[in-house]
């Protein structure tokens, strides 16, 4: 999954699926797919719904 910058539109950056899913992660078949949350300690939860193979995968994020 990109990142992007939201006021530039810089590219910042990648997110993989991680050892936990054997590092698969399938199309996202849903315009309402993807949700993100900033929560107050500036960690990035990131919630990404895979209709394809049946999963809802969760990625933290806490940028430097």
């Amino acid at each position: 999954m990109r990142t992007y910058d939201t006021e530039t539109g810089a590219y910042k950056g990648s997110l993989y699926a991680g050892p936990e899913v054997a590092q698969v992660a399938g199309a996202v078949d849903t315009h309402l797919g993807i949700s993100a949350f900033v929560l107050p300690t500036k960690e990035h939860i990131i919630f990404r719904e895979e209709m394809q193979l049946g999963k809802v995968l969760m990625y933290r994020y806490t940028p430097n």
